[in-house]
């Protein structure tokens, strides 16, 4: 048998039917407003909360109060369901009210009664948590968002050892003074190079492998990756990778992204090449051409143990800076390793700042 509505108004009859349209979630008394106020009604508000208790007051309505000082909101009951014999539940994600009227609820009140003496009164309770669709989004938000931490900038460490390492995307004037230099003081670094690069100057590629460089892959044409689909970013990486192999018979294992420009997908892309992402804590900013002093000074200030150092193999003053560069950073007791070498082992994690961390190591609370 259909209800009689009793309330013919046309704010009220436009606040039944809004909640007739969301009987599945509850709404607050703001909602109702807001909705009446864009069907060109101008509600009081006092007479929206007076209607709704009404209408709880005839059951029509569910009324939720939380416990967490929230304020009350309202749910649709429809006809034969009886929401004073039952729990509820309320997705805190999506807002969604389940009612849990199941034979769950007869055990429940069997057993408060039997060891507790308790007589169980339902109406307007509600137990929060998420429900299952919104459960299994967290799940990939949250392995998302860690996905995207693991993008290396530096690492936590106790020893005193730090990464230099050189981009190569254009131009290739200055890399065998660069090796000549590193082979001086005895330093191996990691340099990353740019697929077009590779292609133009393999000779290039083999010596720095064969100086015992890190070879690292920096894309095949140095694009801004974020804007490219996931399918484009697997093809960047892989085509650098098979051009490297070729040259060096060995498939790289550290990815940089052109410009530091990376987000989650491309995160997600590089891992799922069986590859580190790795950024640099420590820039040197010789791309802008600085005096050799103020590219040490620009690494110097910065440099802590575990950083990594980022210079360029084209920058005009790099070849300049690079002997001061090194001097200064062994005289501050630091060792100067490849980015293979400072990378952690096993389980780790990424804070905040990108720093890659051991898991062994007490996490921060997120």
């Amino acid at each position: 048998m259909a209800r009689s509505d009793g309330y013919n108004t046309k704010t009220r009859q436009l606040i039944l039917d809004y909640l007739i349209r969301n009987r599945q979630h509850a709404v607050s008394a703001s909602n109702i407003l807001e909705h009446l106020e864009a069907e060109g009604a101008s509600p009081n508000p006092t007479t929206v909360y007076r209607y709704l208790d009404k209408l709880a007051g005839e059951q029509r309505v569910m009324k939720y109060v939380a416990d967490k000082g929230e304020k009350a909101v309202f749910q649709y009951v429809d006809e034969g369901r009886h929401c004073r014999e039952h729990l509820h539940l309320k997705c805190v994600r999506c807002g969604r009210i389940y009612h849990l009227d199941c034979h769950f609820m007869d055990e429940v009140r069997a057993h408060l009664m039997a060891e507790h003496g308790f007589t169980l009164q339902c109406e307007g309770s509600v137990l929060y948590g998420l429900c299952r669709s919104c459960a299994a989004n967290e799940a990939e938000d949250e392995q998302a968002a860690q996905t995207c931490k693991n993008c290396c900038a530096a690492v936590d460490t106790d020893k005193k050892q730090v990464a230099l390492s050189f981009d190569a995307a254009w131009g290739n004037e200055q890399t065998e003074q660069l090796l000549e230099i590193l082979d001086k003081y005895k330093v191996k670094s990691t340099f990353f190079l740019v697929g077009d690069w590779v292609k133009n100057y393999p000779d290039s590629v083999k010596d720095i492998a064969k100086h015992g460089h890190d070879v690292g892959n920096h894309s095949n044409t140095h694009p801004h990756m974020t804007q490219m689909s996931s399918s484009d970013m697997v093809g960047q990486i892989q085509s650098c990778n098979e051009k490297i192999k070729e040259l060096t018979g060995k498939t790289p294992t550290l990815f940089r992204a052109p410009y530091g420009d990376y987000n989650n997908d491309v995160v997600k892309s590089v891992n799922g090449c069986n590859m580190y992402c790795v950024q640099w804590d420590v820039d040197s900013l010789d791309w802008k051409d600085p005096t050799p002093e103020q590219i040490k000074q620009n690494i110097m200030k910065k440099i802590k143990n575990g950083s990594i150092i980022l210079m360029h193999n084209g920058a005009k003053n790099t070849p300049e800076a690079l002997p001061t560069v090194i001097e200064a950073i062994k005289s501050e007791g630091y060792e100067i390793v490849p980015i293979s070498q400072i990378l952690l082992k096993g389980e780790y994690y990424t804070d905040v700042d990108g720093k890659m961390c051991s898991k062994t190591a007490t996490q921060p609370s997120s």
